[in-house]
C-alpha cells in the first residue's frame, strides 16, 4: 500500500458495513462485510443517520450541539417564497437549509410582517449548509436552528430600502457608506420580533441584537401598545451577546431542540425559564436504541450501537462493551467507535485488539484506541508500530499496513510517550513505517529533520535519524509544551509562552507546516477552552476561523487587539473608522465602548 493512502487512512477511520440510507425507516438485509462505511462527515450534504425500525425518515434532525453539530434531512427554503429571500451576498453562499422548525418559524413570522406591512419582504442572510457543520461565518448555524435575518431599513428620507448586505448600525440606528444611508426601521422590526415570539412559543431561545437596538425596539413596542406578555418575553429573548461582535448588522435567531431533534441527539445550550428538554422523547429513544443492539439482525444492531453514540449514552457502556464480543465484525466495529466517541472502554478495546482477527475490525481498534489516548491505549498502538500486522487485507484490492498505521494513531495522542519508539521506528525496513514515523514525531515534537522519507536517499534517512536521537537525548527531560514553543519558534513564529498574549501568532502559524500548524491549533484550542474540528480543514479555512473566533472575544480573553492585516471584520472595522471621525457624546462613546469589545 502506497504512503499516501496510508496517511489517508491514519487521517480517518475505515468503517465496515454500509448502513441503511437516511431515507429508509426499516432495516434491510446485512451487507457483505467488504463493504466500507464511515462516520457522517459533519458537513456533508446528506450526512447518514442511524434510524432505528419504525422511525421516520422525513423528519430533520438537529443532532449535536448549534457550534460542533451537524443537520440530517435538512429543509431548504423554499425560493421563490412570498415573504422571504435572501440578501444578495448571502445568496452566493447557498446556506439556506434548516430545521423543519426552522423553515416554518421564518415563514410564519415573515408573514406576519407582510400582513402588518404590505409588500414588506424578510431577507435573510446564513441560515445553515444542507448537512449543517461549520461555515466560516460563525462559530454557530451548525444544526440548523440558527438564523440571522437582516434589520428592515428605509432610505434618507424615510422610503424602504433593503441593504445589499448586513451592514453595521451605528446607535443611532445608521448606516452611512459606500452602500449609501440607511435607517433602522422600528416599526418593521418590532413587527418581526413580534412575529417570531407568537410564531415560535416557548421553542424561540434568543435574538441576539444590539443593545441600543434592542432599547429602540422595547421603547416602541410600549408606546405602541403592543401586549405585555409578547413585550416581556422580547425583553428576555433580545441580548446583546457578551463575547462577540454586537450583532449591530442583523438578528441572530435561535431555536431551542425540538422532541424529535432530542431523540436524535440534539444538545441545547442557555437557558431560559420556558426551556423544555424533552427528557421524555430522549429516554424512549434510548430505550429503542438498547433494544436494537440485541435485535437479530446486525444491521440493526449496528443502528443501536450509533445511537447511543449519537445520544452520548455512557449508562449503556456495558451493552457496548459486550457489543465488542458480538458475532457480526460490523457490530464489533460500531461498537469500538461509539466507546471511543463516549471517551471510554479503553481497557476493554485493549482486549478487544488482542483477539481481533476481522481486518476492518483492527483498523477501528486502532483508531479507538487513538481518540481514547489513555496510558494503556497509547502502550497497545506502541506495541502494534512495534510488533503489528505488516499487512491487512482490507478489501480484495486494498491491503493497510498496521504499524504505519499505528503510527499514524500516535501523532494525535499529544503524548510524549511514544516518541522513543518512533524514533527508533525510522529505521524500519518497511517504507510506510518510517515514513509514518517520522510524521508522528513531527506532529508530537512540532520538530522536522527530514522533509520527505519516501525519496530520501539511505544516507540522508541515516543523517536524520541520528539528528533524532540527539534531540531526544537533550530534550526528553522536558515537557511537551516546552518542545512545541521551541519548535514554533525555529519555525520562524514570535510566540512566548503560549499563552492568550501569543494568540494572533499562533493563528499565523496555523498557516505552517502541517507540524506547526497542527501545535499551534492545539494551543488556539488549549487557551481558548474551544475544541474545534479545524485540525481536518485546509489551512486557510483554519487560519480565518481561529481569527474570527478570538477577534470576536478580544474582551473576554483580555488578548491583544488583532493586528489590521489579520482581523476578518473588514465592513465592521470601517464603521469604527466612521465612528471616530464624528463628535464624541457620552451615548456615543458608551456605543464606541461596546463596540470595541469593552477596550
Amino acid at each position: 500500500m502506497s504512503g499516501l493512502r496510508n496517511r489517508v487512512l491514519g487521517a480517518c477511520a475505515l468503517g465496515l458495513i454500509a448502513l441503511s440510507a437516511p431515507g429508509r425507516a426499516q432495516p434491510v438485509a446485512s451487507a457483505p462485510d467488504w463493504e466500507l462505511w464511515t462516520p457522517p462527515p459533519v458537513g456533508a450534504r446528506a450526512p447518514d443517520f442511524p434510524l432505528l425500525p419504525g422511525e421516520s425518515d422525513k423528519l430533520s434532525r438537529a443532532v449535536g450541539d448549534v457550534s460542533t453539530g451537524y443537520l440530517v434531512q435538512a429543509r431548504a427554503l423554499p425560493r421563490p417564497h412570498p415573504t422571504l429571500d435572501v440578501l444578495d451576498v448571502q445568496a452566493t453562499r447557498h446556506l439556506v437549509y434548516g430545521t423543519d422548525d426552522m423553515i416554518a418559524l421564518l415563514g410564519r413570522a415573515a408573514a406576519s410582517v407582510q400582513a402588518r406591512h404590505p409588500g414588506s419582504i424578510t431577507y435573510l442572510g446564513n441560515i445553515g449548509a444542507m448537512g449543517g457543520g461549520d461555515i466560516r461565518w460563525s462559530v454557530s448555524h451548525n444544526v440548523g436552528r440558527d438564523a440571522d435575518l437582516a434589520f428592515f431599513v428605509t432610505d434618507e428620507a424615510g422610503a424602504p430600502a433593503v441593504m445589499p448586505d448586513l451592514l453595521a448600525l451605528d446607535d443611532q440606528g445608521r448606516y452611512e457608506g459606500e452602500h449609501g444611508v440607511f435607517v433602522f426601521d422600528v416599526p418593521r422590526n418590532w413587527s418581526l420580533v413580534e412575529g417570531l415570539i407568537q410564531a415560535a412559543g416557548d421553542q424561540l431561545q434568543l435574538i441576539f441584537v444590539a443593545d441600543w437596538l434592542r432599547d429602540k425596539l422595547l421603547l416602541w413596542a410600549r408606546a405602541s401598545g403592543a401586549d405585555p406578555k409578547v413585550i416581556a418575553r422580547a425583553r428576555a429573548l433580545m441580548r446583546q451577546p457578551r463575547a462577540t461582535l454586537p450583532h449591530n448588522d442583523h438578528f441572530h435567531v435561535r431555536l431551542y431542540c425540538s422532541p424529535t431533534d432530542v431523540a436524535s441527539g440534539c444538545v441545547n445550550k442557555g437557558y431560559q425559564p420556558w426551556r423544555d428538554d424533552h427528557k421524555a422523547a430522549r429516554k424512549a429513544a434510548l430505550a429503542r436504541a438498547g433494544a436494537a443492539l440485541k435485535h437479530e439482525d446486525p444491521q440493526v444492531r449496528v443502528a443501536g450501537a450509533r445511537r447511543l453514540g449519537v445520544l452520548r449514552a455512557r449508562s449503556h457502556k456495558r451493552a457496548l462493551v459486550g457489543a465488542l464480543k458480538d458475532t457480526a465484525a460490523p457490530v464489533r466495529a460500531a461498537a469500538a467507535r461509539v466507546l471511543a466517541d463516549l471517551g471510554t472502554g479503553g481497557p476493554e478495546l485493549e482486549g478487544a485488539l488482542k483477539r481481533e482477527a476481522h481486518p476492518q475490525v483492527h483498523l477501528e481498534l486502532l483508531d479507538a484506541l487513538q481518540r481514547v489516548g489513555s496510558s494503556g491505549a497509547i502502550r497497545a498502538l506502541i506495541g502494534q508500530v512495534q510488533q503489528g500486522p505488516e499487512v491487512l487485507q482490507v478489501d480484495p484490492e486494498l491491503s493497510v499496513n498496521a504499524r504505519a498505521l499505528a503510527a499514524q494513531h500516535l501523532a494525535r495522542t499529544q503524548s510524549a510517550r511514544p516518541v522513543n519508539a518512533l524514533i527508533l521506528a525510522l529505521e524500519s525496513e518497511q517504507p510506510d513505517v518510517r515514513a509514518s514515523s517520522a510524521h508522528a514525531l513531527g506532529m508530537l515534537t512540532a520538530n522536522r529533520f527530514l522533509q520527505d522519507w519516501h525519496d530520501a536517499s539511505e544516507s540522508a534517512r541515516s543523517a536524520a535519524v541520528e539528528q533524532w536521537r540527539q534531540w531526544y537525548a537533550a530534550n526528553r527531560r522536558k515537557r511537551r509544551t516546552q518542545w512545541v514553543l521551541e519548535g514554533l519558534k525555529q519555525a520562524g513564529f514570535k510566540v512566548r509562552d503560549l499563552s492568550k498574549r501569543d494568540v494572533w501568532s499562533l493563528c499565523r502559524a496555523v498557516l505552517g507546516p502541517e507540524h506547526v500548524r497542527y501545535n499551534a491549533q492545539l494551543a488556539l484550542m488549549k487557551i481558548s477552552g474551544h475544541d474545534a474540528r479545524s485540525l481536518d480543514w485546509s489551512p486557510e479555512d483554519a487560519n480565518f476561523y481561529w481569527r474570527r473566533w478570538f477577534e470576536r472575544r478580544q474582551r473576554k480573553y483580555r488578548i491583544p487587539r488583532i493586528p489590521p492585516d489579520l482581523s476578518t471584520q473588514d465592513g465592521y472595522q470601517k464603521f469604527l473608522k466612521q465612528q471616530e471621525s464624528k463628535p464624541v457624546s457620552s451615548r456615543r462613546r458608551r456605543a464606541r465602548k461596546r463596540a470595541r469589545g469593552g477596550r
